[in-house]
């Protein structure tokens, strides 16, 4: 499902750009065509980084982050084994290429490692305990990959969507923030950054002109 709306937006974005530069250039991208407007990034996994795909995200996208392979249980699986190989292929695409590459991400309620939350007993450990995991991993992926990330998802789907009308937030607010900004000062956390909804604002604007002129 994921992949069809990716294809749908795609599919959009393309005849949005032809109507806007004919003849069309067959050596732009969507990035070449929106780069006044906001970075055009793709989620991917490190499969995406060879053969046609590969030339598909060069050409089109000028941002990047990972689909999966960042996320804690992938890239933590054991409190003391961290599994850096996918991540850091998909890093070093980004690297070699030129592309931004966003983290995503530090914090979230889905693929965590069973580990987190159990004692060696299989006890759920104190909030404390928790934290301090929580901090360990943040200091360990964003100290690793300092200087080649742009940005941090510090905190995925925070509130919960059975509350949203309560606006709660299962993580103490600027705790998580800090840790990120400790380990890398020259990355930035996303927690609802005005401009990110800027972005989503002018795509939105852009894709209901197309859509009035038919």
């Amino acid at each position: 499902m994921k992949t069809f709306h990716l294809l749908h937006i795609l599919v959009i974005l393309c005849f949005s750009a032809s109507v806007h530069a004919q003849p069309a250039d067959s050596t732009k991208g969507l990035k070449d065509y929106y780069k006044d407007y906001f970075l055009m990034g793709v989620a991917v996994s490190p499969q995406a980084l060879k053969g046609p795909e590969a030339a598909l995200i060069l050409k089109h996208f000028g941002s990047m982050t990972c689909e999966n392979v960042m996320k804690m249980g992938p890239i933590h699986p054991k409190e003391t084994e961290y599994n850096w190989g996918p991540a850091d292929e998909v890093v070093n695409f980004a690297q070699a290429n030129g592309l931004k590459m966003r983290g995503h991400t530090l914090c979230w309620h889905n693929q965590t490692p069973p580990w987190l939350f159990k004692d060696a007993a299989g006890n759920e450990v104190s909030k404390e305990v928790l934290l301090n995991r929580l901090k360990e991993h943040i200091t360990a992926v964003v100290s690793r990959y300092k200087g080649k990330v742009y940005a941090w998802d510090v905190v995925n789907e925070a509130i919960d969507d059975d509350r949203i009308a309560a606006g709660v937030c299962p993580v103490p607010n600027g705790v998580i923030d800090r840790h990120v900004d400790v380990s890398d000062p020259g990355s930035y956390g996303e927690r609802g950054r005005s401009k990110d909804r800027h972005n989503v604002q002018v795509l939105g604007t852009i894709l209901n002109k197309q859509h009035a002129a038919g």
